[in-house]
């Protein structure tokens, strides 16, 4: 039984197109219900959750006991906002998580509950944090070091990632349970628009060339784009990044292993799909090219990372 006594329940409140502070709301009720203390703190702008945290961290670590608990209530995007937060400094804090948003692929990816009653019944059963893997990935150029709970994508995924959140029927399709709907009518859109790039790729001790890379995206586990199992060999608990390339391809081979993908999983199998597994990896497209991480840009520009995973702290009975 958990020993947690007093929860900070961090929202966004826009998350699952308004349903994050209806959720964070019902979570406060039940704990006060249950004799615990409840915080809720709503998020006001982007980079708000984690200065919140950034706030809580340094009393939570000075307790001799852990009986606080950060509850974070949101889609993907808030997840890794929080784990970024926390990052080196207080990656010994774990998080709790209640997903609200529209996508929830970290949720399926841990096999967390993505019915908010029954993932705060997974917290509250609890009595102690899980490991799970995270990515990292470090600005070869910079050292510049970063987390991403889901993937982290170049090129096509990346630019389906900046259309599907500049979009605007994606508040209705959300709302209307067809989130999916918007991930693929950009797939259609962007894949005659998708230039090719230059990539190299150091994997397993061995670096390979791509003269027209086309789609790079690397999976902390299987899900993808609300629930496409993209990766399906990965997992969020084996220390190991699963990294996919496609170079460009005609249409009718586009569409013949985007069927793969939804029938029978066996894209990973086809000849023109690389396929790597690795303890680390390294990245390096030196032409300018869109990037995202858990379904949030991180610009248009050359890229030169390396990725490899650490554990963090989640707080759940599985």
């Amino acid at each position: 039984m958990t020993t947690i006594n007093e929860y900070h329940l961090l929202v966004n409140p826009n998350s699952g197109s308004g349903k994050g502070i209806k959720i964070a709301h019902k979570a406060k009720r039940h704990l006060e219900k249950q004799g615990k203390k409840a915080h809720l703190y709503e998020s006001q702008y982007q980079g708000h959750i984690a200065n919140i945290i950034l706030t809580l961290a340094p009393t939570l670590t000075e307790a001799e006991h852990r009986d606080e608990l950060i509850v974070v209530i949101g889609g993907d995007g808030t997840i890794s906002e929080a784990v970024n937060a926390l990052g080196d400094q207080y990656a010994s804090i774990p998080l709790a998580f209640i997903p609200s948003g529209s996508g929830n692929d970290f949720s399926r990816g841990i096999s967390f509950s993505r019915n908010p009653k029954k993932a705060l019944e997974q917290i509250l059963n609890a009595s102690k944090p899980k490991q799970i893997d995270v990515i990292v990935y470090t600005n070869n150029q910079t050292g510049e070091k970063k987390y991403a709970v889901n993937n982290v994508g170049l090129g096509l995924d990346a630019s389906i990632i900046k259309q599907v959140n500049q979009s605007t029927s994606k508040v209705v399709l959300n709302k209307l349970g067809f989130h999916s709907l918007v991930y693929l009518s950009a797939v259609l859109s962007h894949f005659i628009r998708q230039k090719p790039f230059p990539l190299k790729v150091s994997a397993n001790g061995k670096t390979e060339s791509f003269q027209r890379a086309f789609l790079v995206n690397v999976n902390n586990h299987p899900y993808f784009g609300s629930g496409i199992k993209i990766s399906p060999k990965a997992s969020a608990f084996s220390g190991e990044l699963d990294l996919i390339v496609l170079e460009r391809v005609s249409g009718m081979t586009f569409l013949k292993l985007f069927l793969l993908v939804f029938t029978t999983g066996k894209h990973l199998e086809d000849e023109d799909v690389h396929y790597y597994n690795s303890k680390e990896l390294r990245l390096s497209a030196l032409s300018p090219v869109e990037g995202q991480k858990d379904g949030e840009e991180i610009g248009f520009e050359p890229f030169d990372m390396t990725l490899t995973t650490t554990k963090r702290l989640f707080w759940f009975e599985s």
